[in-house]
């Protein structure tokens, strides 16, 4: 069976179209505000969304997650547990009952050119009932982190919101995740 990449005239079969990773939104945020909302990300075509970021904030610090719908957050229902793993320092977890928003990570302040990477997996944001969410994040050569939780409410959602310390910096890709 062929696998990408494909060829201009190659005949694809439907199981190769059916599963993948297809490229639904973009997004980026300048270092003029600390939140940047993606709307219009989510909808009934896929159930399970994978959310890339690379990049940093003005001030180092947290960085958080909320779904919304039409632009507005969802403001409670978010639980999770969060661990951040180090080689220089202990190792602290986190967690998250009935919370505003999910830790998803860390963002470094972009001295010497340093920017943070995550990956957020979103499971049926469109669906009303329980969304699922993880992600993993490097913040800088010393730490790590993982994120597992969700949020609990009967309600369907069609993009993101994301908030930092300080103004971000932010190259995002979501994809929709076929087969998942």
């Amino acid at each position: 069976m062929p696998v990408p990449p494909f060829v201009a005239g190659q005949i694809l079969t439907a199981a190769q179209l059916n599963t993948g990773a297809y490229r639904v939104a973009s997004a980026t945020a300048a270092a003029t505000a600390t939140t940047l909302t993606v709307n219009n990300a989510f909808t009934t075509t896929y159930r399970h969304y994978r959310i890339y970021i690379s990049g940093y904030s003005a001030t180092a610090g947290n960085l958080t997650f909320q779904l919304t719908s039409s632009g507005t957050a969802a403001a409670t229902s978010y639980y999770y547990n969060r661990t951040v793993l180090s080689y220089t320092v202990a190792n602290v977890t986190a967690q998250g009952s009935n919370t505003t928003n999910v830790l998803v990570g860390q963002l470094n302040n972009g001295a010497l050119a340093a920017t943070s990477n995550l990956v957020i997996d979103v499971l049926d944001p469109y669906q009303i009932g329980t969304t699922g969410i993880f992600a993993a994040n490097n913040y800088n050569t010393a730490n790590a982190g993982t994120v597992y939780g969700g949020h609990l409410a009967a309600a369907s959602y069609d993009g993101f919101r994301l908030t930092g310390a300080g103004n971000l910096t932010l190259n995002v890709s979501i994809y929709g995740l076929v087969g998942a």
